[in-house]
């Protein structure tokens, strides 16, 4: 933990960070405050258009991973 403290601190602190539990792709907490309604509504569908886009992508990752993490029986 306290190197993953040490390099976080080395990080500006509006980088997005992934962390070891997972893939980061944006962060409500650290998402910027919108004036408005609308404005928060515009900003909401461009983060669920990228994460459901994504989704693709990972299902076939996924299965590249399980495909090479699988134990080998030996000859």
């Amino acid at each position: 933990m306290d190197t993953v403290r040490r390099r976080n601190e080395k990080i500006p602190q509006d980088i997005p960070r992934a962390t070891t539990t997972g893939t980061m792709f944006f962060s409500l907490a650290m998402a910027e405050q919108k004036d408005s309604f609308p404005e928060a509504l515009i900003n909401y569908k461009e983060a669920r258009e990228k994460v459901n886009g994504s989704v693709p992508f990972l299902h076939a990752l996924s299965k590249v991973v399980a495909l090479f993490s699988k134990p080998h029986s030996p000859v």
